[in-house]
């Protein structure tokens, strides 16, 4: 089975990490649904993924984070 998990990456220091996983056709549901600001289909359960995040854990001290895609991983 693929997964595709949900990657941002920090403006401050530019690091790229992964955030919620999903299947992939059900990923791209989300981001487009994320990236148009509607809301989430009814019949997907989970939290929609944010377009900004906060990188707590950026070396540089808490940094802006923008949602850049998904990857598709085999499991």
């Amino acid at each position: 089975m693929k997964a595709a998990i949900f990657q941002y990456k920090c403006r401050m220091c530019g690091k790229v990490y992964n955030d919620s996983c999903s299947s992939e056709k059900i990923a791209l549901m989300i981001l487009v649904s994320t990236v148009i600001g509607s809301s989430m289909p009814k019949n997907l359960i989970g939290i929609k993924p944010e377009m900004v995040s906060i990188h707590s854990t950026c070396e540089m001290g808490s940094g802006v984070s923008d949602l850049i895609g998904f990857i598709v991983e085999e499991k």
